[in-house]
């Protein structure tokens, strides 16, 4: 998968597109303090959510809410298509969750 940025606003929107073999995808972000909105289409859905993050003890608790529906030549495949776009959104999170991880462990080895 490859990732472009083809806009960066500053009310703290980007807009951003993947592609693979098979997909593509453009997604437009905003980043607010506590959450960061979602909306956008793929090669076979349009989505929208938010990742809402909580101070949780010593961590975070980040939620994830959000919506998918297939584009009008998939939607007879959505018995198929709705536990496969679970297991992508789950994976999307943990993905999401050990980046945050991450930059959280560098920002406290660099004093920040």
């Amino acid at each position: 998968m490859r990732r472009r940025v083809l806009a960066r606003e500053a009310d703290g929107r980007v807009t951003m597109e993947d592609r693979g073999p098979g997909m593509r995808e453009r997604t437009t972000a905003r980043v607010l303090a506590d959450r960061v909105s979602f909306e956008g289409v793929n090669t076979y859905s349009r989505f929208r959510g938010e990742y809402v993050f909580e101070a949780e003890g010593d961590g975070t608790r980040i939620t994830l809410d959000a919506e998918v529906r297939l584009r009008a030549g998939w939607r007879p495949f959505e018995w198929v298509a709705r536990p496969v776009a679970r297991a992508l959104v789950r994976a999307d999170l943990r993905y999401h969750a050990r980046q945050l991880e991450r930059g959280r462990g560098s920002m406290r080895s660099s004093g920040a």
